[in-house]
């Protein structure tokens, strides 16, 4: 299980010299940025990637499997094995890529999440949906 942190870990990294990178630039969701209320105290494992062990982001699944991952994780995971064998998931089955379970989406939807410039001053708490197109902005 990912444990969530607090508002106040993500700005303790103020002084960081990596520049800032909104979540859709890095291509996943770091668990620490889930925001710590009543309902959320831990993360389950279905919505956590196995191959980066972050909050999933953009999830697809596997149809021989049907486990869940990121989907920058699984094509990277793919393109990096050999052309000359059929690609496999992790969890080292066939790999063909099929749309998440609804009920996946429906538990991500429901997470509240830091935006990835707290550490530059930005107070919103945004759902998962709507964290992408607010750090566009």
């Amino acid at each position: 299980m990912i444990w969530i942190t607090s508002r106040a870990s993500l700005r303790k990294n103020k002084n960081s010299i990596d520049p800032l990178k909104s979540t859709a630039e890095l291509d996943y969701l770091d668990s620490a940025r889930v925001c710590v209320d009543k309902r959320y105290t831990e993360l389950g494992p279905e919505l956590v990637c196995s191959i980066c062990q972050n909050v999933l982001w953009k999830p697809v699944a596997c149809v021989t499997c049907e486990n869940a991952f990121c989907g920058g994780c699984i094509r990277t995971w793919v393109n990096k094995q050999s052309k000359s064998k059929q690609a496999t998931c992790p969890f080292n089955c066939a790999f063909k890529e099929k749309r998440p379970p609804p009920i996946l989406i429906s538990l991500l939807s429901k997470l509240r999440i830091y935006c990835a410039y707290a550490s530059n001053g930005c107070e919103e708490i945004l759902s998962y949906d709507a964290l992408e197109k607010h750090e566009q902005t």
